[in-house]
C-alpha cells in the first residue's frame, strides 16, 4: 500500500504535468458558446474537445486525490472489516493498509454461504494477526442498511402493487434484524472480544458498492484503476 501512495503520487504529477501544459498551450483561446467556465475549443480539432480534455483531467486530480486519503486514513490504523447478515459472511485484517488476514464464516462452520456474523473468522483473524479487538481503531461494516433500505421502499413504491409478495417477505427480515445491524454488531464484538460495548472501536458504515469497488482497487498493485460494478443490491 506504501509502493501504492508512492505511484498515486508520481501518477498526480504527471496528471498536474499535462494539465499544465494543456492549460497553458489554450488558456488564450476564447469558450465555444454554450461551454462554460474552462471549456476552451482547439483550432480544426472540434468544439468541444480541450472541454472533455479538461473536465477528464478534473476527474482524474479528484479521483486521485480521494485514492490519496484512503491509503492515508488506513496508514497507522488496525481496521477489522466485516461483511455479514446477507451471505458468505466474512472477517478481514488491516494494519498499516495492509490485509493481513481474511477468512469466510463458511470454512469454520462447514455452513456454505453462511450469513450468521463472522464469530469464528473474527476471532481468526484477530488471533493471526496477533492483535486483540481492543488494539483496533475502528470496525468497519460493508453496507449501509438504512440507505438501503430506503432504497428498497423507494422501489416497491414505485411499483406498487406489483412486488407485493417480495414485499412481505422482506419486511419481517428487515423489522426483526436488519434494520437493527449496529446494536447486533456491537452484541456479538462484546461477546467475542470480552470487552463492555462502551469500549468496543469506533463501529463505522461504508457504502455498498464502494466496499465492492475497494476490495477490487486496493489490493492490486495499481496506482489508478477503472472499476466496473457488477452487483444486484445495494443502496
Amino acid at each position: 500500500m506504501h509502493l501504492d501512495a508512492v505511484a498515486s503520487h508520481s501518477a498526480g504529477r504527471a496528471v498536474d504535468h499535462e494539465w499544465h501544459r494543456v492549460w497553458t498551450g489554450y488558456r488564450a483561446l476564447k469558450p465555444p458558446a454554450g461551454i462554460p467556465g474552462d471549456g476552451y475549443a482547439l483550432p480544426g480539432t472540434g468544439r468541444l474537445r480541450f472541454w472533455r480534455i479538461s473536465r477528464s483531467l478534473r476527474e482524474r486530480k479528484r479521483r486521485r486525490h480521494f485514492a490519496d486519503l484512503m491509503v492515508t486514513a488506513m496508514t497507522g490504523k488496525t481496521i477489522l472489516g466485516i461483511s455479514a447478515y446477507y451471505h458468505d459472511s466474512a472477517t478481514a485484517l488491516v494494519v498499516d493498509g495492509r490485509i493481513v488476514t481474511a477468512a469466510q464464516e463458511e470454512r469454520f462452520t462447514r455452513k456454505k454461504r453462511d450469513s450468521r456474523f463472522p464469530k469464528h473468522a473474527v476471532e481468526y483473524c484477530l488471533r493471526e494477526g496477533g492483535v486483540d479487538l481492543g488494539d483496533v481503531q475502528s470496525v468497519v461494516f460493508y453496507d449501509k442498511p438504512l440507505a438501503k433500505f430506503g432504497r428498497l421502499m423507494q422501489t416497491y413504491l414505485a411499483f406498487a402493487p406489483r412486488g407485493f409478495s417480495s414485499f412481505s417477505e422482506a419486511m419481517p427480515v428487515w423489522m426483526k434484524d436488519k434494520l437493527h445491524v449496529r446494536s447486533s454488531l456491537s452484541r456479538e464484538l462484546a461477546a467475542v472480544s470480552g470487552l463492555p460495548e462502551a469500549k468496543l472501536p469506533p463501529l463505522l458504515f461504508s457504502e455498498h458498492h464502494l466496499s465492492h469497488a475497494a476490495s477490487a482497487f486496493y489490493p492490486e498493485p495499481f496506482s489508478r484503476a477503472v472499476v466496473l460494478r457488477l452487483d444486484g443490491v445495494g443502496e
